[in-house]
């Protein structure tokens, strides 16, 4: 695993707010990863995925790494005479040896523990657009046998399908994503497990269109759980940061597909047409950090159905009472 290997890591603190940071790191392969932290380093967005490159070389004594990243796979405030907190680490697990440059004493990936990186100027802020179609066509032969074939009839049905995610930076601290019909084939699938408990299972949330910037739903507890989405006709995502504040708003609307009566996908023929009911789910949460290590956190969420509804409103919250020690706290109703 990469966790287990020898690497050098790069994290940028771009908002210089010692809160949030950029994480990229490499083996002396090449073998590359990124992610995104909050909360001083004790939320992990592994959903963040840039475009960068990286070059290794070998020495007898040594091995050297190049990091290329491009600014605009990057979110900051433009300015003259730009700060950015920067560390540099090296993680040797294979003999549990760890170096860094400036954050020695605190804990991984904590951008209050950072360096500065100074003389940034003349850079503006990327405003990029990103467009990922797709178009699937397919043939159904599953009716050649059905006699006697209606005229005109080959018994080859052709089932054309497209779809769009779009990604958009209107403001440079706001991210916008868009999804129409979306196609999750190429997802990797969930790991076998057995429960013999009475609770469901908790899936981990691989979509892109929901696991990029999920952080910022994360609360003490999931109150937000988008695996419930299933069969999505369209949705949008706005995240965004100001000041010390950041904010997420979420919309999708799925179809439903029939169910027995223990909660399973029943098997849909082709005779049997899938039903009009549709699920419209709306999330926003809003968070404001309030110094000393303390943050406070409003939630909203609803879901309306044909013939059922549920909605939610929660706030919570945060404080580093010492280096070790964290209070949380949340507080919510639901409908």
């Amino acid at each position: 695993a990469l966790s287990e290997d020898d690497t050098a890591v790069v994290s940028l603190d771009t908002y210089h707010d010692g809160r949030s940071s950029y994480v990229l790191l490499c083996t002396p392969l090449g073998t590359k990863k990124d992610f995104h932290t909050s909360e001083c380093g004790r939320s992990y967005d592994v959903g963040w995925d840039a475009v960068w490159a990286v070059e290794t070389g070998r020495r007898e004594d040594r091995w050297i790494a190049e990091f290329s990243i491009p600014f605009s796979e990057l979110r900051y405030r433009a300015g003259d005479d730009m700060v950015w907190g920067i560390d540099f680490r090296r993680s040797e697990h294979p003999h549990r040896e760890f170096s860094s440059w400036s954050n020695s004493d605190g804990p991984t990936h904590d951008p209050s523990y950072f360096g500065d990186l100074v003389g940034l100027s003349g850079i503006k802020a990327s405003r990029g657009i990103r467009l990922m179609p797709f178009v699937l066509g397919k043939y159904d032969v599953s009716n050649l046998y059905d006699y006697p074939l209606e005229p005109d009839d080959s018994g080859w049905d052709a089932h054309p399908d497209a779809g769009l995610d779009l990604e958009y930076d209107p403001f440079a601290n706001t991210t916008l994503n868009l999804t129409l019909n979306p196609d999750f084939a190429q997802i990797e699938a969930d790991p076998n497990q057995i429960n013999l408990t009475g609770s469901a299972l908790f899936l981990e949330e691989r979509r892109p269109f929901f696991s990029e910037n999920a952080n910022i739903f994360r609360m003490p507890l999931p109150l937000l759980y988008t695996r419930r989405m299933e069969d999505i006709v369209y949705g949008g995502k706005a995240t965004g940061k100001a000041g010390g504040a950041r904010f997420a708003a979420l919309y999708v609307r799925s179809e439903d597909l029939p169910r027995d009566e223990y909660g399973g996908a029943l098997v849909v023929t082709l005779d049997a047409p899938l039903p009009d009911g549709t699920n419209d789910y709306v999330a926003g949460i809003y968070w404001q950090d309030l110094g000393g290590n303390a943050t406070l956190g409003a939630f909203a969420a609803t879901r309306q159905g044909e013939d059922d509804h549920g909605n939610v409103l929660a706030v919570t919250g945060g404080a580093g009472l010492f280096e070790n020690l964290r209070l949380t706290g949340l507080a919510a109703v639901t409908e």
